[in-house]
């Protein structure tokens, strides 16, 4: 059975952290409109009412929980994987595969699988050419172009987009790689893999919803 989550101090440079693009894009950017309308409506009306203040507020706690908080953190002891309510913490000792047809999960020795809310598996990136439809004779495509099918083979063979599961789940597997290449004297932490409530997403979770119940009542 996985143990509560002991927290491993490492330094910043032991820490490389994976979040994707847009998930966090779209958070930074619903926290900011929140404050925005916070900061007009205080300018404008001079006074707000409960819910005014309630209701962004809780829009821009949930947004934090859901797309800025998750992540996927590789130290050079264990692999930490915060999801919404839960955090992971699998040792590299305990690591056996990892899985990402839909979203990043590793598997451990154990053959039980985490996987992680924050990197799912994206399209893969296609050369711009043909992502346009450009041809090659001048800027637009001719008929003829047009009616050529799609090389899958360029497509098969394009790069993983940086924070997609297969790309994260190709960096854990070459971190593991150098862990095995360790004196085995060097090894650090217990392989036990271990799990905890993630305590201040519950209670952003908790806040938002606190915070809609209040603003309406009130």
């Amino acid at each position: 059975m996985p143990s509560r989550l002991a927290h491993t101090p490492d330094t910043t440079a032991q820490r490389r952290q994976f979040r994707q693009t847009g998930s966090m894009a779209l958070g930074i950017v619903t926290i900011a409109v929140c404050a925005l309308i916070l900061l007009l409506g205080v300018r404008t009306l001079g006074r707000l009412h409960v819910l005014d203040v309630a209701l962004p507020v809780a829009v821009a706690v949930f947004a934090w929980a859901i797309f800025v908080r998750p992540c996927v953190v590789l130290t050079d002891q264990a692999i930490v994987i915060r999801n919404l309510v839960r955090d992971v913490q699998i040792p590299w000792q305990c690591v056996k595969s990892t899985q990402s047809r839909w979203n990043l999960k590793v598997i451990t020795t154990g053959d039980a699988g985490y996987g992680s809310w924050a990197i799912t598996s994206q399209r893969r990136r296609t050369p711009r050419v043909q992502r346009l439809g450009f041809g090659g004779g001048g800027i637009m495509p001719s008929r003829a172009e047009r009616r050529q099918p799609i090389d899958t083979a360029a497509y098969r063979n394009a790069p993983e987009r940086p924070q997609s599961a297969a790309a994260v789940a190709a960096r854990i597997g070459e971190e593991k790689a150098l862990f095995d290449q360790r004196p085995t004297d060097l090894g650090t932490g217990d392989a036990v893999v271990r799990v905890q409530p993630a305590w201040w997403g519950i209670a952003a979770l908790v806040g938002a919803v606190v915070l809609v119940v209040v603003g309406i009542l009130g």
